[in-house]
């Protein structure tokens, strides 16, 4: 099979995981009592497997430079998927998933496009085009047709 098609059903899997995620966490928001014990429950779990699979494939540590000579918004991502989880837990029960997710989804393409055009973080610069925003325009498109 050709590898961009495994890595495109890959994609597909992980997007599907992520969906079902807000799903689970707000669930355990109910046995947690509140949304920051879910995220924080949440994101212990996943820390535990992550270190777990590490181990077990004896990946060795860091070197000194990760830590030292990484920009400070490369420390961010786990900031902000924190954030992510947390903002999840509370709006899943009083928003449509799907809509949600519309939503998030366009939260992601619209910072991506800019981040591409000018090339932050390290993405690889593509300018904006006509085909990229009428993309952004069919995202709201079905998230607003998701909505109702």
């Amino acid at each position: 099979m050709n590898p961009q098609v495994i890595m495109l059903i890959l994609a597909l899997l992980v997007g599907a995981g992520v969906g079902l995620q807000a799903l689970i966490n707000a669930r355990l928001n109910h046995y947690a009592g509140n949304f920051w014990w879910a995220a924080v429950i949440s994101f212990a779990v996943g820390t535990a497997g992550l270190l777990i699979l590490t181990v077990a494939q004896r990946q060795p540590l860091p070197a000194r430079a990760a830590f030292v000579d990484a920009p400070w918004w490369a420390y961010t991502g786990g900031l902000l998927g924190a954030f992510y989880i947390a903002t999840l837990i509370v709006l899943v029960p009083r928003v449509s998933p799907a809509a949600l997710f519309g939503a998030v989804i366009l939260g992601q393409m619209v910072a991506l496009v800019v981040a591409e055009h000018f090339g932050a973080f390290g993405a690889q610069q593509q300018s904006l085009s006509a085909g990229r925003v009428v993309g952004i325009l069919m995202i709201v498109g079905g998230a607003a047709l998701c909505k109702s």
